[in-house]
């Protein structure tokens, strides 16, 4: 079983928070429309899940068939821009 070095799960962590936080001061700045704003805040929240939970992730793709867990992620976030 791979399991993601906890650096990398602390800076998930960290930059979801900064980008939630930057986020949040954009709005009150009146500098980001709010569906701008909602879009990047659950893309923070996603981040913040995966970086929290990374055996999540590992779980998901395996039920979904998914041969490598970052193929799922990369898949997720596809699907998200689309």
């Amino acid at each position: 079983e791979i399991i993601m070095p906890i650096f990398l799960n602390i800076l998930l962590f960290v930059m979801s928070l900064g980008t939630f936080a930057y986020v949040l001061r954009k709005i009150r700045k009146s500098q980001m429309k709010i569906e701008d704003a909602i879009f990047w805040i659950l893309v923070s929240i996603a981040i913040l899940i995966m970086s929290v939970f990374p055996k999540l992730i590992f779980e998901i793709a395996y039920r979904l068939n998914i041969e490598s867990p970052s193929n799922f992620v990369y898949l997720l976030f596809i699907f998200i821009l689309f």
